[in-house]
């Protein structure tokens, strides 16, 4: 297992936890920067990788197991997962805003206005989908791993693709910021798996800095 990949699952799973490095470093006596060093080293060992787990609630053979993944989970959506969601196309959008926009809970509360109660219903029914795994103090972890694609295929949220991808362009004409790119290609059936499996590739490398960069907050986030 990659020590690199370890600590960006670990990262992963303090964000999504809502767990500040402030918040980790007053447990462990240490402070908010002394955190982000020991997170921000190739070399952490197993004994402090304990320590932080224990200090954030989960189990190291957790964040082990996620690890030996290797890649970002891909989320497929099972029967009932899509039925659901599809009828009640509110819980579809807030689990995109925790799984594919990388948000906490919190951050989607104040920014959509919800009450503790409301939050608490969604997260509940999340939880009870399976879709999320509900922590203490309305935190949450993803069962399998850090979310790096949701996967629509063969379930009835596929129709949603359309509507999703004409409200990003929206947003992207309204706001004047990110990035299209298209193209007409030219390719035999082996080149075409080929360019899918590489722009996978790409995918999960900036997917890890994106979920690295959020964590440590080191840049303003731009979506793209």
């Amino acid at each position: 297992m990659s020590s690199v990949i370890f600590i960006e699952t670990l990262k992963g799973i303090l964000k999504s936890s809502g767990i500040t490095y402030k918040e980790l470093g007053k447990s462990l006596k240490l402070s908010e920067a002394g955190i982000k060093k020991i997170l921000n080293r190739a070399d952490l060992s197993m004994e402090r990788a304990k320590q932080i787990c224990d200090a954030a609630g989960v189990s190291l053979l957790d964040v082990l197991r996620m690890s030996d993944e290797s890649t970002l989970n891909v989320k497929k959506f099972s029967d009932q997962q899509a039925k659901f969601l599809i009828d009640n196309l509110s819980y579809f959008n807030f689990y995109m805003q925790l799984a594919y926009e990388q948000k906490t809970p919190q951050e989607i509360q104040r920014e959509k206005g919800l009450s503790d109660k409301v939050l608490f219903k969604y997260l509940k029914k999340l939880d009870d989908l399976t879709l999320v795994k509900l922590m203490p103090g309305n935190k949450i972890v993803f069962p399998g791993g850090t979310v790096a694609r949701v996967s629509t295929v063969g379930t009835s949220l596929e129709r949603l693709k359309t509507q999703l991808t004409i409200d990003l362009i929206t947003k992207i004409e309204s706001s004047k910021q990110g990035v299209l790119f298209g193209g007409i290609f030219f390719l035999s059936s082996d080149e075409k798996i080929s360019l899918e499996k590489d722009l996978k590739e790409i995918h999960e490398k900036y997917s890890r800095r994106s979920l690295s960069n959020r964590s440590i907050k080191k840049i303003k986030i731009v979506p793209r």
